[in-house]
């Protein structure tokens, strides 16, 4: 693909980027001394710089990246290292095989003109790190705008991340647009780029992938024991058919509304209570009956920051049994301070050290 070509895909991509995507990137940037603030006065220095455009920061970055290869660069390995909205988990039946096949795949290098963009899961290359390979799959999509008839072109990563620690097999990906997908439903086009990656571990012989049953979330938000992550909300099919959504409100404490509520006001009475029986195992078995005798389609929870700093607490989603798949998605929702993947890399590592093999 010529170059041209390629910064017409990128061009597009940073305008789909959010707030604190392209503030990172930027950030990238200033730290290699690729742009400069617009009121500073140039020197001799600064010829080739790019003027930051705070009310425009796409345009910026693009010009640093039309400009200059060492942007260009940054901006690919950004593909690696940051943050996505959705996350699949895997287990290998073989995870040893996998490590030693996944030596195959080329290490990133870059390629000034030519860089290759595809319709299909093709030539992925890698990044490796002590703990990590981190696998990208260089995807595009093309669609004209239904109004203004603009033509567009989209770089899509995907990537897939083996962690050598937990032994976990991980799919990120992010949210497409549906003039992307004309034709087809919003969730369909996720489980189609799970199913063909799923399929290329399947045709390039990288053994067999099993979902992880991630319902055990459940029962760790309810566990005593476990004080850095709080249950959010939940949504419940009943027994006798009904339906329920409970939310956290605006309390300090995270407590569920009804259930959550319930057992606060019985531990607060827990002497009273003690003194009538048949009231205390009344209640004890219609909160049992609720909590495991209900289908959990999703759950939210927050990974408390461990320093206790809020603004980086993490907020998640997940949707087990996906679009009745075996695997569950879960979903990262936007965070000011959280862009790059460790707020992901956390939350597996979590669940492969609680996960029952």
């Amino acid at each position: 693909m010529r170059k041209e070509t390629y910064l017409n895909y990128i061009k597009y991509t940073l305008s789909t980027y959010n707030k604190v995507s392209k503030k990172e990137l930027l950030k990238k940037y200033k730290d290699k001394n690729l742009v400069k603030k617009k009121d500073i006065q140039p020197t001799l220095f600064d010829d080739g710089l790019v003027d930051i455009d705070y009310s425009n920061l796409e345009d910026t970055l693009f010009q640093c990246i039309e400009k200059n290869d060492v942007a260009l660069e940054i901006y690919e390995k950004f593909q690696f290292m940051k943050s996505y909205k959705y996350s699949v988990l895997f287990k290998s039946t073989d995870f040893n095989k996998l490590i030693e096949m996944s030596k195959k795949i080329p290490e990133y290098q870059f390629k000034d003109n030519d860089t290759k963009l595809f319709d299909d899961l093709s030539s992925p290359e890698k990044i490796e790190t002590e703990d990590l390979i981190i696998i990208r799959f260089n995807k595009k999509y093309e669609a004209v705008h239904p109004q203004t008839a603009e033509e567009l072109f989209l770089h899509y990563p995907v990537i897939v991340v083996l962690h050598k620690d937990v032994e976990i097999v991980e799919f990120r990906f992010d949210a497409i647009k549906r003039l992307f997908i004309e034709g087809t439903r919003d969730q369909a086009v996720y489980t189609k780029l799970i199913d063909d990656i799923i399929e290329y571990f399947n045709r390039n012989d990288l053994g067999t992938l099993e979902a992880l049953d991630l319902e055990f979330m459940i029962e760790i938000t309810k566990s005593d024991d476990i004080d850095n992550i709080k249950l959010l909300s939940q949504y419940m099919f009943l027994k006798n058919g009904g339906k329920a959504q409970l939310t956290v409100g605006n309390n300090e404490e995270y407590v569920l509304p009804i259930i959550g509520e319930l057992k606060n006001i019985m531990n607060e009475l827990e002497d009273e209570l003690s003194k009538n029986i048949k009231i205390k195992d009344a209640l004890e078995q219609f909160i049992y009956e609720k909590e495991e005798t209900t289908d959990y389609p999703w759950i939210e929870v927050l990974f408390l920051d461990s320093e206790g700093i809020k603004t980086r607490n993490n907020h998640v989603k997940f949707t087990f049994n996906y679009m009745n798949k075996k695997y569950s998605l879960i979903t990262y929702y936007y965070n000011d301070t959280l862009v790059e993947m460790e707020r992901m890399n956390n939350v597996t590592r979590f669940i492969g050290k609680n996960f029952k093999w």
